[in-house]
């Protein structure tokens, strides 16, 4: 009855901890996508010109799946494993003191060894996600443009441009995985020396008659000596899962810290009906019509009929500070007209468009909308 009992709590608690698990790791994956895509609404044209779209879109795939493989596998059994390890290192202070301090000198130099390889991987597994954002966006740019690249026979130069991005790939992964794969190794070796040490010490101590120690005691303390080691193997064993989405969830942070687009516009767009006594008045209503709201300085309100009049003045324009790429740019295009912009690639009509929507800020110069 009693066994009956405990193996019905086990199956239960086993049952509640799985079931627990699920619902707090997609809880807080569902908030976390939540948070990234509500605040990359607010962020400005300029971070997209800066990301590819594959890379922005590798943050809600392969950066949150390997944060998901964290808390649901990684977390839970480095917590059971701490556990043990407190358990066991109690155990074995209960047993010998004396030996336990041997122990814990190889527990230090362990701890030192594999925070070592640790940080290396560490620093590769974030060159491997940066690189598969990389080559994520590069697929989607060429999935998405593939008539032009076929149209201008362009397939072999995709590939070695491909083939590049994915040796560097291979590259930073292969060399994450050779430290991390190690781990576990060094680990066992570590603990196989530490048995080794406290075998020989501990016997010497028993055939000295110092610290109590007895052949009884000597052995259990073994026992427990070789069940210390296993569960820094299974820490080991998930380390990969952690540094992987350490390194995921610095990339999905970076994005999260990016400042967000600063809205310093005090000039709206108002429904208007324009009467012959009081001008252009303010409605609440649709009427077809548009009108800017101008708030003054001195408190006063004007209101000017959106005609469509746009002057650009002196305008100078940089996307990287100290670079400019227009300069001294005076533009102008009357109610009812109708512009295009020709030129070759990098011309800046594309630029000019962006600045008049004021997708970007300009660095000197006016741009007035009815002389607004």
């Amino acid at each position: 009855m009693i066994l009956g009992t405990v193996f019905l709590t086990g199956i239960t608690a086993s049952f509640i901890y799985n079931r627990l698990m699920a619902k707090i790791g997609q809880n807080i994956l569902k908030k976390l996508r939540d948070d990234m895509f509500s605040h990359m609404q607010n962020l400005p044209i300029s971070y997209f010109d800066k990301n590819t779209n594959g890379s922005i879109m590798s943050l809600y795939t392969n950066d949150t799946d390997t944060l998901r493989q964290m808390i649901n596998q990684a977390i839970p059994q480095i917590l059971q494993s701490i556990f043990t390890i407190i358990v066991t290192v109690i155990s074995m202070i209960i047993l010998s003191p004396i030996l336990t301090v041997a122990a814990g000198i190889m527990v230090i130099i362990m701890f030192f060894v594999v925070r070592k390889m640790t940080g290396i991987s560490g620093k590769f597994f974030g060159y491997q996600q940066k690189n598969i954002a990389s080559i994520t966006g590069f697929i989607e740019e060429r999935i998405t443009g593939q008539r032009v690249v076929k149209i201008f026979n362009h397939e072999e130069k995709s590939k070695q441009e491909f083939d590049e991005l994915n040796e560097k790939l291979f590259e930073s992964a292969k060399t994450a995985n050779i430290y991390v794969n190690n781990i576990p190794p060094v680990i066992s070796n570590i603990g196989n020396i530490t048995f080794v040490i406290t075998a020989v010490f501990g016997a010497i101590l028993s055939i000295n008659n110092i610290g109590n120690i007895t052949i009884g005691v000597l052995v259990s303390y073994l026992q427990f000596s070789k069940s210390f080691t296993q569960p820094f193997m299974q820490i080991a064993q998930q380390l990969n899962s952690v540094v992987l989405a350490l390194a995921g969830t610095q990339r999905i942070f970076e994005l999260l810290d990016e400042q967000v687009e600063q809205d310093e516009g005090y000039v709206t767009l108002v429904d208007i009906e324009k009467d012959e006594k009081n001008g252009i008045i303010p409605v609440p209503y649709k009427t077809g019509m548009w009108g800017w709201k101008h708030p003054h300085s001195d408190g006063r309100v004007t209101y000017e009929e959106l005609k469509g009049d746009i002057k650009i003045f002196d305008m100078d324009f940089s996307y990287v500070e100290g670079k400019k790429v227009l300069q001294n740019i005076s533009l102008y295009a009357k109610p009812g007209q109708k512009i295009a912009f020709v030129g070759a690639t990098g011309a800046g009509k594309t630029t000019i468009t962006n600045l008049i929507n004021r997708f970007y800020d300009i660095d000197d110069g006016k741009i007035r909308y009815d002389d607004i």
